[in-house]
């Protein structure tokens, strides 16, 4: 880990010795609206789409029903295609 984490950080963290444990990762979902590209969330091999990126798309653009942005994005589906075709 020091390899990778500046110095001046691991010098200030709190460090405890322990035996051995588990620790868990924090992620928060962020996403810029106004980039002109559909944004997708991707947990294992599962790809979804995110509702309010759906707004990216020129005529969804000004569209105000979020649930229906998140039942339109609920029913698209993910493809797999072989590389090639």
């Amino acid at each position: 880990m020091q390899e990778i984490t500046s110095r001046w950080l691991l010098k200030a963290l709190p460090w405890v010795s322990v035996q051995g444990g588990t620790y868990r990762v924090n992620r928060r979902l962020s996403y810029s609206v106004g980039d002109g590209r559909v944004t997708f969330v991707q947990t294992g091999s599962q790809v979804s789409v995110i509702p309010d990126e759906l707004r990216e798309l020129p005529p969804l653009r000004d569209f105000d029903d979020t649930d229906a942005l998140r039942e339109l994005a609920g029913r698209c589906e993910q493809r797999v295609y072989p590389a090639g075709t």
